[in-house]
């Protein structure tokens, strides 16, 4: 009999230990995926920040040169169109790192996501007031009614995304696959 209760004793503190082994792992595991989902989310923040500031610096890029055109049509047409044109050239680089932005949103969470759709309707949005713009600079003359519903329509694609992004963002909150 006391053989019996020597093994099964061994056998006890054997389960015990393999017990607290595979609560460490698991434990480490579970640690491992929550920090992997931090970076990830760190990482799609520092992507949409990114997107936020090339957004922004490219609406103002294209309403600068909108400006210098309406003011250009009132006199000192060249150096206006030169700065109009200076402003246009730096909204097409912005333009081109958003389609870099949107790659890369869509990577981390899906080509169908809300943020993904609203971060490419954003800058179609912009795309189309640019396209404005120049057709402006060509005639060296502004269209303010144009202008101003294509301005409108730019800012709430831009304001769309900055919503989708803040929600993709918050806690428990993603649009993931939940489409446009």
């Amino acid at each position: 009999m006391g053989d019996a209760v020597a093994i099964v004793s061994v056998a006890t503190s054997a389960a015990v230990g393999v017990t607290g082994i595979v609560s460490t792992v698991y434990g480490a595991i579970s640690e491992r995926r929550w920090r992997s989902s931090e970076e990830r989310v760190a990482e799609l923040r520092d992507v949409l920040d990114a997107a936020a500031c090339a957004l922004g610096a490219s609406m103002q890029n294209v309403a600068e040169a909108h400006a210098s055109i309406d003011v250009a049509s009132l006199g000192a047409e060249a150096v206006r169109a030169t700065y109009a044109s200076d402003e246009l050239a730096a909204a097409g680089k912005q333009l081109h790192e958003l389609w870099v932005l949107w790659n890369r949103v869509r990577v981390r969470v899906g080509q169908d996501a809300t943020v993904a759709r609203a971060l490419v309707d954003a800058r179609q949005a912009i795309l189309a007031l640019d396209d404005l713009v120049r057709k402006e600079l060509g005639r060296l003359e502004g269209d303010r009614v144009r202008y101003r519903g294509a301005w409108d329509r730019a800012r709430a694609a831009e304001t769309a995304f900055y919503r989708a992004a803040a929600a993709e963002l918050s806690p428990g909150r993603s649009s993931r696959g939940s489409g446009h």
